[in-house]
């Protein structure tokens, strides 16, 4: 039986479960695709009973195998979202989608309580917790609204574990708090001081589990025959994170693109400002406390809509970009049509474009759809070089782009040409947020790099990863 580390990798849209052997190679994953619900206001949801469910039965069935010893679980997930669970150790609540809207009115109240009991505006407040006002997705402004708009649920709540640390409740039967999902614009932790925010006390802050800085804790299972190390879960993106935090020696910035591009800092430990936050910058934590500076930029839906719009003007497929290389000689010639302003369409009040934009990008200017698209990725770099600068500081030296866009050779080229004083570098490591949590579990300061060497294309330099 070959010893394996289980890792739960909860996803909004896929759920994996992954086997890692000793130094952190993928030997098996399977997906399961779980279907939405709905809360009883009829908005979708997570059906946490049934996730709950997917758990224990593969658990079970790890327990149980034949080829695989078990030796080790943990656990990563999307934050912003709570578990409220009952007296009886069982959730007594819907797993309220972040994208829910939250009334005005208990808004508007949050904030005013804010405002008279503790003297801060909400520029103040925002700023120390580093939680831009995002409604549901300040997790801890769920808590308020509970309170305040679902008293006998409230009351009924024994503790409200963060997602993350549940999936690790239903095998460890712990109940703790971490950093990485307090971390991650909660609004309830202040950055400043390094504490839970004023507003946390009383009643809301008994209803959170204890906050540990502990990897995991020690199970028997199968009769008291296997001891089982259970970590305590981590926050998807903070996972993401720790491969490269462990595998890299230089100060770095990791880019992980999809339809949102994220930024993320771990060397600039400044105060955000109240510039960075309306142009939608925020923290994280890493797992043992430390801040993280994030912006964020909606690339990825940019693209695929200009993307649209290409395709109809010229009459091609939508899949024509996917095959086409890199032109020195027509990025050259683009570089002088760019002088004409281009426009998003998706970005507009997002991002470090808060002011909505009427105009539309002009396509007819281009030959071909490979001007066009060479034009198109330049200004979609420009655009995240403005979002990298929000949180960038000098003395990063490398920058790693991870997800769909580090497969794209015209976006990473163009990346590198802007950033030719740094080590531009696309990543296709498998797995990086499930490898995160693998890698903290373990307490593995990072993999050799001849594994690593494999998993990375460097643009614009030939120096080697160090």
């Amino acid at each position: 039986m070959r010893e394996v580390t289980a890792i739960f990798d909860v996803g909004k849209t896929n759920k994996k479960l992954l086997l890692f052997d000793s130094v952190g190679k993928v030997l098996r994953e399977t997906q399961y695709h779980l279907a939405t619900t709905a809360d009883e206001d009829g908005f979708p949801c997570e059906d946490i009973d049934e996730l709950t469910r997917w758990i224990k039965s593969e658990w079970r069935k790890l327990l149980t195998s034949e080829e695989y010893k078990v030796v080790a679980v943990n656990f990563a997930a999307y934050g912003a979202s709570f578990v409220h669970v009952g007296n009886n150790g069982k959730p007594i609540a819907p797993l309220y989608d972040y994208m829910k809207p939250i009334p005005k009115k208990i808004l508007n109240r949050f904030y005013k309580s804010v405002r008279n009991q503790f003297r801060q505006n909400i520029n103040q407040f925002t700023q120390t917790t580093c939680s831009p006002s995002l409604g549901m997705l300040n997790a801890g402004v769920q808590l308020y609204w509970l309170k305040k708009s679902k008293r006998k649920l409230w009351d009924n709540i024994k503790f409200s574990l963060h997602l993350p640390q549940y999936l690790s409740y239903i095998i460890s039967a712990e109940e703790v708090s971490d950093y990485t999902s307090i971390g991650c614009h909660t609004a309830l932790w202040d950055f400043r001081k390094f504490q839970y925010a004023p507003w946390v006390s009383g009643d809301i802050l008994s209803k959170l589990a204890p906050l540990t800085t502990k990897r995991h804790k020690v199970i028997q299972a199968n009769n008291g025959k296997a001891s089982i190390k259970v970590g305590f879960g981590l926050h998807d993106s903070s996972s993401a994170l720790i491969p490269y935090v462990s595998g890299s020696h230089s100060s770095f910035m990791l880019i992980s693109t999809g339809t949102w591009s994220i930024q993320l800092n771990p060397f600039n430990t400044s105060n955000l400002t109240l510039a960075q936050l309306h142009k939608d910058c925020l923290c994280y934590m890493q797992p043992d406390g430390k801040q993280v500076k994030a912006s964020r930029l909606l690339l990825g839906r940019e693209h695929d809509y200009q993307i649209k719009r290409i395709a109809e003007h010229f009459n091609i497929s939508q899949d024509f970009y996917k095959e086409m290389e890199f032109d020195e000689a027509v990025f050259g010639k683009v570089q002088t049509i760019n002088r004409n302003k281009f426009y998003p369409a998706c970005m507009q009040g997002t991002g470090p474009l808060p002011k909505p934009q009427t105009c539309t990008w002009n396509i007819s200017i281009f030959q071909n759809q490979k001007e066009a698209y060479h034009s198109l990725i330049a200004h979609l770099v420009t655009l995240l070089m403005i979002s990298i600068q929000l949180i960038d500081v000098p003395r990063v030296k490398t920058l790693f782009v991870d997800g769909g866009f580090a497969r794209n050779t015209i976006f990473m080229n163009v990346l590198a040409y802007y950033l030719y004083q740094k080590k531009v570098v696309a990543s296709y490591l498998p797995q990086s947020t499930a490898l995160g949590a693998f890698l903290h579990l373990h307490g593995m300061k990072g993999i050799k790099s001849e594994d690593f060497d494999s998993h990375f294309k460097i643009y614009g330099h030939q120096q080697q990863i160090s």
